[in-house]
């Protein structure tokens, strides 16, 4: 497993999502909120229809994009 350097951890976190899952793209966002601080949104949609199939939120990028990746059903995680 690769370490993901801190300068650009989005640009990297989607190449791999990328080329991992091509039939499927990934969104992140930050929200800002007054309580409880920014928190990051990643997004697992279908590239065909765009349907979500997944989404994590957390308050670290690549804790969002895990709880994305852990949500995805099993029959999205091969391309077909």
């Amino acid at each position: 497993m690769r370490l993901i350097q801190e300068a650009r951890p989005a640009e990297q976190i989607q190449s791999m999502f990328d080329s991992a899952y091509p039939h499927l793209s990934l969104d992140l966002a930050r929200r800002m909120r007054r309580r409880s601080g920014d928190v990051w949104t990643a997004t697992v949609r279908e590239k065909k229809d765009g349907h979500i199939v997944s989404l994590g939120v957390r308050h670290y990028q690549s804790l969002a994009v895990g709880a994305a990746l852990s949500g995805i059903p099993e029959r999205f995680r091969r391309s077909s």
